[in-house]
């Protein structure tokens, strides 16, 4: 009798969940705080309220995007952070048919941002397959191919010369992707005519955090 109600309890996902979160919770409790762990503190308060705005980082500048004031009301502001200075700066705003929220973005690190679909509007609008590259120096936008479907809150990485655009949440609003899609670009603009097709994700993703490191993606 408790064999048959062991196997039960084992072939639940749940106990599994039961068993990683009492691992997490172990090492917790078993972790101490090293001298060099982050600390928390307060920035220079922004000038406008808003949530999910594309954020990326280059340098000692913190790049921010769009995003909804309120859920019927999105922003085209592009507001600076300069980290050394402890100072905010907005510059030219998104130009017409850039998505204010749940785009993918990523960077060369050095002057470009990029931008691939997303949703353009307010509220739950439609997504797009725009995509598009920022120039951090003189502050203009450049049209890049679309992508072949929208998606909402891609993965983007730049790796080497290459944009990829992994997962993401399809049109319908609902449905999680594996697609990979690649596109080379050089100083910012497309050297391809259109994306292609890279080795899928394992397993469909959507709002899901991601690190490239080197040329691992995790």
């Amino acid at each position: 009798m408790f064999r048959s109600i062991t196997r039960k309890i084992k072939r639940n996902p749940l106990y599994y969940r039961y068993l990683a979160d009492r691992a997490d919770l172990n090492y917790i409790n078993k972790s101490r705080r090293q001298p060099n762990d982050f600390t928390w503190r307060v920035g220079p308060r922004a000038d406008c309220c808003r949530v999910e705005p594309g954020a990326v980082q280059i340098g000692h500048k913190l790049y921010v995007f769009g995003g909804y004031v309120t859920l019927g009301t999105v922003s085209q502001r592009v507001d600076v952070l300069d980290l050394q200075k402890q100072q905010w700066t907005e510059t030219s705003p998104l130009p017409n048919g850039v998505p204010q929220t749940h785009a993918g973005m990523s960077t060369d690190g050095e002057r470009f941002i990029f931008t691939v679909s997303g949703q353009l509007g307010a509220n739950c609008s439609p997504g797009v397959k725009h995509c598009f590259s920022f120039d951090t120096h003189n502050h203009s936008w450049t049209s890049l191919p679309d992508l072949p479907e929208a998606r909402y809150m891609p993965l983007v990485h730049m790796s080497g010369n290459r944009l990829h655009c992994l997962g993401g949440t399809r049109g319908d609003r609902q449905s999680p992707s594996a697609d990979h899609w690649r596109l080379e670009v050089c100083n910012g603009k497309a050297v391809e005519d259109s994306w292609t097709k890279g080795l899928p994700l394992p397993e469909a993703r959507n709002h899901t955090a991601s690190c490239l490191v080197g040329s691992k993606l995790f």
